[in-house]
């Protein structure tokens, strides 16, 4: 598990010029740093690399969790532009 608060928090703060409501979900055994929304039930986990190697935790993307109808749906994305996109549009 790789924690990098320095660009979770740049993340985390470019994501909220845009998108409200929004809190800190991140947990010490979870592979990386996340952010969660009530509104919604909407989930984006932030990457803590610049490349990707799941075995060792490290993940270049973000991917956004949320429900349709009781179905949990997972995308990922290489830009905080297309999270707000995405994110906007459910």
């Amino acid at each position: 598990m790789i924690h990098t608060p320095e660009r979770s928090k740049k993340n985390f703060e470019e994501i909220s010029k845009y998108l409200d409501g929004f809190e800190d979900n991140s947990w010490g055994n979870d592979e990386t740093d996340s952010i969660f929304r009530d509104k919604g039930e909407i989930a984006i986990y932030l990457p803590n690399s610049d490349k990707d190697d799941y075995e060792q935790g490290e993940w270049s993307h973000f991917t956004v969790d949320h429900d349709v109808n009781l179905k949990q749906v997972r995308k990922s994305f290489y830009s905080i532009k297309e999270v707000v996109e995405y994110v906007i549009s459910i």
